[in-house]
């Protein structure tokens, strides 16, 4: 009789690594459209693979600096992993960078 409890782990991870596929398949073809980074680094970062979304927030900052989302994914992707300084500084960035969205 199969586990139910080993299954859908390993299905979710199937998924997420199809998913995964698919953004940085986007990104190649579309490698100008900053939605796709955003989609990909925030993926990561949910599941646990901080270091590769800090990497795409960082080239998402290089493509569009002061970009929000970028540098909430970031921080929270830093905090997660245990650099809280680094993290923490991202994420008043993304408050700065916000504030100016909504002010403007």
């Amino acid at each position: 009789m199969s586990d139910r409890r080993s299954v859908v782990p390993r299905r979710i991870a199937r998924e997420h690594l199809q998913a995964v596929t698919a953004l940085v398949a986007g990104v190649r073809d579309r490698p100008q459209e900053p939605a796709l980074r955003v989609d990909l680094a925030d993926l990561l970062h949910r599941h646990g693979r901080h270091t590769q979304a800090v990497a795409v927030c960082q080239e998402l900052q290089a493509m569009v600096p002061g970009h929000a989302s970028a540098h909430a994914i970031a921080g929270a992707a830093l905090c997660a992993s245990g650099d809280l300084d680094r993290g923490v500084t991202e994420l008043q960035q993304w408050l700065i960078d916000r504030q100016f969205l909504i002010a403007t």
